[in-house]
Formats: structure tokens, C-alpha cells, sequence
């Protein structure tokens, strides 16, 4: 196994500066107090050589704050001149200044001066960069022009200068992509007294990912970001997403190795460990190279995964849908989340076909060009499953065409977990709401797979719905026994067959994290979606609790027999292929109710090879959380019981409800 390697050669020049200025003599109160004319003269404060991109230097305008003993003064100067001549009354003085604002700040108070924020977008949008300088000082009656001593303003941002190649012996195995600076205040607080920036990731962005080949050398400019030092950090590999604040900036590296993308993530600080601070008027000199093959540095992430598109079940509710499948990489130590980071145009497919429909002649035609896919349908309702293939006739992914009335959402009051969810009113692939109707039954789903499989033909029937090709012939649902040596990835290639088996149905040992979860043995599991997660986009499989709001002692785990009997759920009237359970927690609002049917499911052990079982008779839902081993929880109910917190094999067929990514 590869292994990978980030050197780092971090240098930080900080600025000198002094604020002060010469103390004046106090104004004589026997002259008269009429207004002096003063003149000031700003420079910034030497930093480094100007930039092509921004102009380090230049002054463009300049707000003038004075707060005195007896009066309070604010000129704007909107040319470009760096002496100023205006008039105030003799007196003692904060001086406040503000340039390349390119705004009138306007009257304000001290107080509000000194909370006063700049965006950004203004340091970018005019190429220049705000500079700022506070002192006291005293201005003298005089009948001539009283001229300060020179003001130096100090820039708000801070210059990183970065220098990225590869050791020259792996340059043919590694190719460097982009260079991204990320993490980057929105905002910057003119007159701060070092206080700690906020922490709310909202108030961040990340800059423009720049395209490089071969090496780069460039500048980039920032507000400042001190997010402070972890002092148990000691050793540079260590500086890395696990141990540094959640808001610290870094930059964001993308580099091509060998069927997969690397990620280096180097945050940026006064030295190569324990300090994530970036203070204003300060100079980094950042050079990395990536090298060596010795050992796994902690801050490269390895996307070996690939995926295709944004979601894996597409909703069309009208006769055409268009979608995404461009490839795009994913990591196992992730929990195969969405990232978007693009695999090469050597995974893109050649074609996009039909596997299979549940209603003859719904699809009219599929179309594929620059990794986009065309579905049209003959305005039916139904399910297809459509796949890409390489040159080689080879399946590389596939996707759900969900042809129904867009799904409506139910807002479910807080469960005794505390938490809220917005849920789907019908099962995935179902194309009703409409109490014991096979339309309102759905697709079945292996736990921890993307691809649907067809349920039975009839509300009470355990033989299988009926699937037809695009051009009309009828096919069979198949099952195979699992491939010992099959992967997760090897079986997204056969998205048609449904394997069972004591362990599951895959070879390999199960992933915990197939579904988004945590991947933590008995965890209700987290809420980022995996890219094998087979709702639309949007939504995702819920936590094992989603369900929870029906119960009225609000127990997860059931602990007695007491805990099923259905007088212990909210249920409206009686069981009919399945049950209305009210989701406001209180059994009260006929308005707020939903309907589970009790659609069956595949039996995924050997003995049964995937064959219906209590079609009518029991519903089972899957969650997205795993327990252990080959099982994970789910939530099953029948005429006489309603079982929030169970397990049951990965291999069994059941259905999804979905609900909102959080």
C-alpha cells in the first residue's frame, strides 16, 4: 500500500510596527478656541514587495475618526492622497483611522468604531487591502496649518506566499491538481484587541481553488484568524483535521496518484505544530513538498473511492429528468460521504441504459452526453433502474428513476431523544400514500446497498412484481449466494442481483458506515450521507430513532413485551396491510399522521434465497444505523406489535422511509 508523505518548511515574518506618536504639549486655554487646520500624512507599514494582484501600499481613501474631551469628529477622504488637511477645535484626542474602506463609514460612536467589521469582498473587489491605525494625540490652538507627525496604518491582512512541488521521484506516480486556501474569515473587526474570531463556521469561506500542474508559487492575502494553540500538538504530521480548531485556516492541496486522489491539508500558523494563528500585517512563507513513501502523515486523506453523480434515487415527477454523473472520489475513512472531488475523464462512462422497469413502457428513452444522463417517460408512474457502462460493457454505477408525484414532507414532533425529523409521506419507490395499496409499498433494499429491488406482485402476494427490459420482455428477479471474495465496490457492478448469505451480502467485512453512520457498534450513527445511501438528494436513511416519536413510553430498546403491544404506540384505527401512526407525539391531530404499510420482505438467508415473506402481513424499515457484525437496527411492525429498536441480517430485503439531511 502506498504510503504518503507531506515536508513542510513553514517560515513566518511578522511584521515590526509601533503605534506611536509623538505627545504633544496640552493646547494653551487663554487663546481662543477657534478651529486648527491640521494636516496628516499616512504610509503603510513595510511588509513586503507589492503583488501584481493586490497593491500592498496604495491608499485609495481614508476615514478619519477623532473622539475628543468636548467634541467628536468623522471626515471621509474619498480621493487618493495620502496627506490630509481638515479642521477640529484644540483638545486631546483618539485618532482612528480606517483606509481603503471604499465606503463613508459614517457617524459612529467609539464603541461602535471599535466593533466595527470590514467584509472581505472588499480587499478583493478593489485589489487593495484595508489598513487601520489608532493613537492619541493632542491638537494645539494655532493660526497656522499644525501638521502630525506621520501616521502609519497597518494592513488587516495577512500575505501567504506558498511554494508546492513534488519530490522529483515521484513525479511520474503523483500530479499535483489544485491549491486551495481554506477557512478564510468572512469578516474583520477594524480596531481588535486580539480577541479570539469567531468559531461558527458560517462566518468562513473557501477561497478559489486554483488549477496547477507540475508545481506553484503564488500570494494570497486574508483577514486574520488567530484560533490559538494546541499545545499537544508536537509533532507536524499532527496538525491535522482531527486536532485543529474546527475554524483554523489551512490550505487545501488535491493531488492524482495511482487510481486515486490525495488531499493534503496543511494548516497554516506561526510554526509547523501547535500554533493556528494568523495575525494581520503578517508575512508567511509557506514551502511544501510532498515526498517520501516512509510512513502515513495525518494530514493526507486517500479518496480510493469512486461514485458518479449526487444522488442515487432521481425523483421525476413529469415526463423528463436530467442529471449529473460526473465521477467523483470518496474515502472509507470518511464514511464514503459526497465530496465532489472529481475522479478524471478515464472513469467517465460511454453510455447510459436501461436495466429494468416495474411498469412496461415507462421509460420512453435514455440519453447520455458530457456526464450528463436524459431519462424521458411516458408520464406513468413506476420505478426503472438505469446504468453507466465503460467501453467495456462494464456496469460502473447506477441510479433509482423514481417516476411519482413529488413526495410530500412530515414535519415529526421531537422524539424523547430530543430529536426532530422530516420525513418522506411514502416509502421509497412508492408511488402512493394510499392506505393497503401495492402503490404505496415501495422498492426493498439491502442494508448498506444503493440499489432497489421489486417487491411483490400483489397487497398479499409473496411473488415477485414483474420487471421488464427497455425494449418490452419480461425479466425474473434474480438472487445468488455471496461472492466470498466480492467487495462493496465489485457488487455496485451488479446492481440486479440480490446476494444472501448468513454475513450479508457482501464478501468482505461489513462497513458499519455504508449508510452515513459513525460506523460505531450500536450508535444511533450521524447524519452525513454516504454515497451509497439510496435516497434523493437531500434526504438520506434516518437514524434507528426516526420512528421513535409513535412511541409513547419513548423507549428505543425495547424492554419488555409491554414496549411492543401496540397500546403502547400512537396509532389511528385499526391495522389494515400495514398502520397510520400519528407523529406530533401526543396522538391528538388527525392531520399529522402516516401511513407504514406492512409490505414484507426479501429473506436474505440461504435457506430462503431472497424469496418474499409476510407481504401484507409485516412492515420492515430500515435505519442507517449498524449494530454489530451482520445485523443493524431497524423497526418492523405487524397487527399486534410495533418494534422500534430492532436488528435484524444486513442481507434482508426491507424497505426505506427517508428523511431530510439535518
Amino acid at each position: 500500500m502506498k504510503k504518503y508523505l507531506l515536508a513542510i518548511a513553514l517560515v513566518v515574518a511578522f511584521a515590526s510596527c509601533s503605534d506611536e506618536l509623538c505627545d504633544f504639549d496640552a493646547p494653551n486655554n487663554e487663546l481662543e478656541q477657534s478651529p486648527t487646520t491640521v494636516a496628516l500624512n499616512l504610509s503603510a507599514e513595510s511588509m513586503a514587495s507589492p503583488s501584481r494582484a493586490v497593491n500592498e501600499d496604495v491608499i485609495e481613501d481614508v476615514n478619519l475618526f477623532m473622539f475628543g474631551t468636548t467634541a467628536n469628529y468623522h471626515f471621509h477622504f474619498a480621493t487618493s492622497k495620502q496627506r490630509l488637511e481638515f479642521e477640529v477645535l484644540p483638545d486631546n484626542y483618539r485618532l482612528y483611522v480606517v483606509a481603503n474602506s471604499h465606503t463613508n463609514m459614517g457617524e459612529m460612536s467609539e464603541v461602535e468604531l471599535q466593533k466595527y467589521q470590514l467584509p472581505c469582498a472588499t480587499m478583493h473587489s478593489n485589489e487593495d487591502i484595508p489598513m487601520v491605525a489608532t493613537n492619541s494625540i493632542s491638537i494645539p490652538a494655532s493660526d497656522r496649518i499644525f501638521t502630525l507627525p506621520n501616521i502609519v496604518v497597518k494592513r488587516m491582512a495577512a500575505k501567504i506566499s506558498l511554494n508546492i512541488g513534488v519530490a522529483s521521484g515521484l513525479a511520474s506516480t503523483i500530479k499535483l491538481r489544485s491549491v486551495q486556501l481554506c477557512n478564510l474569515p468572512q469578516k474583520a473587526t477594524c480596531f481588535g484587541n486580539g480577541e479570539r474570531p469567531s468559531t461558527l463556521p458560517a462566518n468562513y469561506y473557501n477561497g478559489e481553488e486554483i488549477s496547477i500542474s507540475g508545481g506553484y508559487s503564488g500570494t494570497i492575502y486574508m483577514f486574520e484568524n488567530g484560533q490559538g494553540i494546541v499545545g499537544s500538538i508536537t509533532d507536524q504530521k499532527d496538525k491535522s483535521p482531527e486536532n485543529a480548531p474546527p475554524c483554523a485556516t489551512y490550505v487545501r492541496i488535491l493531488a492524482q496518484g495511482p487510481d486515486r486522489v490525495l488531499e493534503y491539508m496543511v494548516y497554516l500558523g506561526a510554526n509547523n505544530t501547535s500554533d493556528f494563528n494568523i495575525t494581520r500585517n503578517s508575512k508567511y512563507n509557506i514551502n511544501l513538498t510532498i515526498k517520501g513513501e516512509a510512513e502515513i502523515d495525518n494530514r493526507v486523506r486517500v479518496y480510493e473511492g469512486l461514485y458518479y453523480g449526487s444522488a442515487n434515487s432521481i425523483v421525476c415527477a413529469n415526463a423528463r429528468v436530467n442529471f449529473d454523473v460526473t465521477p467523483y472520489r470518496t474515502s472509507k475513512s470518511l464514511a464514503y460521504k459526497y465530496t465532489k472531488i472529481l475522479a478524471g475523464a478515464e472513469y467517465e462512462p460511454v453510455r447510459a441504459s436501461v436495466i429494468w422497469q416495474d411498469t412496461k413502457g415507462l421509460i420512453a428513452g435514455v440519453s447520455y452526453s458530457h456526464c450528463r444522463v436524459t431519462v424521458t417517460t411516458n408520464v406513468g408512474r413506476g420505478n426503472a433502474v438505469v446504468a453507466l457502462y465503460d467501453r467495456a460493457n462494464t456496469i460502473l454505477w447506477s441510479f433509482h428513476i423514481w417516476c411519482t408525484d413529488t413526495p410530500l414532507n412530515h414535519a415529526y414532533h421531537r422524539n424523547s431523544l430530543g430529536r426532530e425529523y422530516v420525513v418522506m409521506d411514502r416509502n421509497l419507490g412508492a408511488t402512493s400514500t394510499t392506505q393497503a395499496a401495492i402503490s404505496s409499498y415501495g422498492l426493498i433494499y439491502q442494508w448498506g446497498r444503493k440499489d432497489p429491488f421489486v417487491g411483490s406482485a400483489g397487497v398479499s402476494s409473496n411473488v415477485d412484481a414483474k420487471m421488464y427490459t427497455r425494449s418490452g420482455p419480461e425479466i425474473k428477479f434474480t438472487a445468488q449466494a455471496t461472492v466470498p471474495t466480492s467487495s462493496v465496490e465489485s457488487i455496485a457492478a451488479t446492481p440486479y442481483i440480490f446476494f444472501y448469505g448468513y454475513d450479508g451480502w457482501c464478501g468482505s467485512t461489513p462497513d458499519g458506515a455504508l449508510w452515513g453512520g459513525d460506523g460505531t457498534s450500536g450508535a444511533i450513527g450521524g447524519s452525513s450521507k454516504s454515497v451509497y445511501d439510496p435516497c434523493p438528494e437531500g434526504y438520506k436513511v434516518g437514524r434507528n430513532d426516526w420512528l421513535l416519536v409513535a412511541s409513547k413510553n419513548g423507549r428505543l430498546q425495547a424492554g419488555s413485551s409491554a414496549d411492543l403491544a401496540i397500546a403502547n404506540h400512537y396509532t389511528y384505527s385499526t391495522f389494515n396491510r400495514g398502520w397510520r401512526l400519528y407523529y406530533d407525539n401526543r396522538g391528538a391531530s388527525t392531520s399529522k399522521l402516516t401511513h407504514l404499510p406492512a409490505a414484507g420482505i426479501r429473506n436474505g438467508y440461504p435457506s430462503a434465497r431472497g424469496v418474499l415473506k409476510s407481504v401484507g402481513e409485516q412492515g420492515n424499515y430500515w435505519s442507517a444505523t449498524w449494530q454489530r457484525g451482520s445485523k443493524s437496527y431497524c423497526s418492523y411492525l405487524n397487527a399486534t406489535t410495533i418494534a422500534i429498536g430492532a436488528s435484524h441480517s444486513l442481507a434482508t430485503g426491507m424497505r426505506v422511509r427517508c428523511v431530510k439531511m439535518d
